[in-house]
């Protein structure tokens, strides 16, 4: 995430969209990864 920041940075303008999971994150345990089936991917950025 420190990377897509910096290349944001780096542009003359930009903006992110991290998307909020909801009330659903509240039922995983901060330890746990939210989407195993996403294997690697644990983040969804719009840029």
């Amino acid at each position: 995430i420190k990377e897509v920041f910096r290349i944001l940075e780096e542009q003359s303008r930009g903006y992110a969209i991290l998307d909020p999971c909801g009330g659903e994150m509240a039922r995983i345990s901060p330890d746990s990864i939210p989407f195993p089936h996403r294997d690697g991917n644990h983040y969804n950025i719009q840029y």
